[in-house]
């Protein structure tokens, strides 16, 4: 069943997410190891962009979403389980680091490390810079949803289990639809990508994007993005 939903407010946000600011990269310098990490093997980035702190609960907000969430109620609980809380695996990264034993690195010249995140928050974003930003012609999402101003509801889509088209969705038309309602919107952008040889993902590995709209108040109306499966090595 459909949820009516409205976040309310960025204060709202600010209460409910502590808000830190991460940047790490790795090699850090030669004072405080005794092994240089290779950066063509090792890289540990976390950073985030934004205007000012307000926006910042916003971006922190949208890094702890899952497929759990309301806006997601349409989905299968298959689906639903393959959009990625990256708040967990920035805060297992951050404990990754904090721990690391360079030692292994320079021992077992097979190992191989990348973690980035990069978040970025744009204010008052219109209809044609949203289109030179996200280009519907080559990003093909899988998981996406949008909110209806006609009904006060969200509608959710995912091309995983039928590996439909996206463009079948009609995306063109929503983004219409939205900015006939809105002039601007809050745009946030999320990168990740995960490549792990044994530690400490065990051969593992993901890379994905993410645009989502926002009106003034923090309120989703638009999240698209080609997450899915994790590939194994």
């Amino acid at each position: 069943m459909k949820k009516k939903i409205l976040i309310g407010s960025v204060s709202f946000v600010l209460i409910t997410i502590t808000l830190t600011l991460v940047l790490v990269y790795y090699p850090f310098s030669p004072e405080n190891t005794e092994y240089e990490l290779d950066p063509n093997k090792f890289t540990s980035l976390i950073t985030r962009n934004y205007p000012d702190e307000n926006y910042l609960a916003l971006l922190y907000y949208f890094e702890n979403i899952t497929g759990q969430a309301v806006y997601f109620d349409d989905l299968e609980n298959d689906s639903r389980n393959m959009v990625l809380n990256v708040t967990y695996y920035t805060e297992k990264e951050l404990k990754y680091v904090e721990e690391l034993n360079t030692s292994e690195y320079e021992e077992n010249s097979f190992r191989y490390h990348n973690f980035t995140y990069i978040g970025d928050v744009y204010p008052e974003i219109t209809k044609s810079v949203f289109l030179l930003m996200y280009n519907i012609s080559s990003f093909y999402p899988i998981f996406m949803f949008y909110y209806n101003f006609t009904s006060l509801e969200y509608r959710a889509n995912s091309t995983i289990p039928l590996y439909n088209n996206p463009q079948n969705w009609m995306i063109p038309d929503i983004i219409d639809f939205l900015y006939e309602n809105n002039s601007t919107f809050i745009l946030i952008t999320q990168f990740v990508n995960i490549s792990d040889i044994y530690a400490p993902l065990a051969g593992t590995g993901t890379e994905f994007e993410r645009y989502i709209l926002c009106l003034e108040t923090g309120q989703p109306v638009l999240f698209i993005s080609n997450e899915g499966p994790w590939w194994i090595s």
